[in-house]
């Protein structure tokens, strides 16, 4: 008997070590395999794994949707007509005005918003405004802000340049609406606001705004001068105004910085 226990311990002293020697093989195998990695300094020694949700989480910083930040800043009811449908009907006889500036977007090279939304009975819409006035400052001395304005089909887009109280008008146009009077707009900018491209769902522009060209140079540091925005919304006295989808997202190739 002591024999047979001696030759079965044998046996699983040899089992055992050649697993071993199989497990650290293949753990020198995966671990000296060339790796591929991004020019950034912060992915260097990062596997392709590593870098992808390091990328997952940088693009996750970037993107907001925006129809949760916009029932933070106004009292929005939820409405029928979609999954993020909210919508606020200003019953009085003045204009609505309001924004949230604890909650900033941090912007990228190259940024673009999908926005649908609704105006009903006057202009309505939602504001980014890349800086408040200073303290102890008229609400307009130094603020810069782009205002996005719907009424069915019509848009008029309006800079507050910092300058002077009323925003100045930069574009007015018509865009098709859907059967239910919802224009669906794209938004395309540099991390500045220096260029704005507004375009309809069908890819197709409606127009590009050089912000400076266009507010005779008031704006030459752009309409986000730190890169950053808080949203607003805005709304004529008696109009309401429908948001259906409110969504931000880089557009850049790297964002590991």
């Amino acid at each position: 008997m002591p024999a047979v226990r001696k030759k079965t311990r044998k046996k699983i002293y040899l089992v055992s070590f050649i697993f071993l020697l199989i497990a650290a093989g293949l753990y020198v195998l995966y671990n000296t395999r060339p790796v591929k990695l991004t020019e950034d300094n912060d992915f260097k020694g990062k596997n392709a794994f590593e870098q992808t949700i390091s990328e997952a989480i940088n693009i996750s910083r970037h993107i907001f949707e925006g129809t949760k930040i916009l029932k933070n800043v106004t009292p929005f009811e939820i409405c029928p007509e979609g999954k993020y449908c909210i919508q606020y009907e200003n019953r009085t006889n003045t204009w609505y005005a309001a924004s949230d500036p604890s909650f900033e977007v941090n912007l990228t090279d190259r940024y673009g918003i999908k926005l649908i939304m609704r105006g009903e009975e006057d202009f309505a819409g939602i504001n980014l405004i890349g800086q408040y006035s200073e303290k102890g400052k008229e609400w307009w001395d130094g603020r810069k802000s782009l205002n996005i304005y719907v009424l069915y089909d019509n848009i008029q887009v309006y800079a507050d340049t910092g300058f002077a109280r009323d925003p100045m008008l930069i574009l007015s146009d018509k865009a098709k609406t859907d059967d239910n009077g919802n224009l669906e707009l794209l938004l395309i900018f540099d991390q500045n606001g220096k260029n704005v491209t507004i375009a309809k769902s069908t890819g197709e522009i409606i127009n590009t705004i050089d912000i400076s060209q266009t507010t005779s140079g008031n704006i030459s540091a752009g309409i986000f001068p730190g890169g950053k925005f808080s949203i607003g919304t805005s709304i004529s006295p008696s109009a309401k105004l429908t948001v259906l989808d409110f969504l931000g997202f880089p557009l850049d190739d790297k964002l590991n910085q």
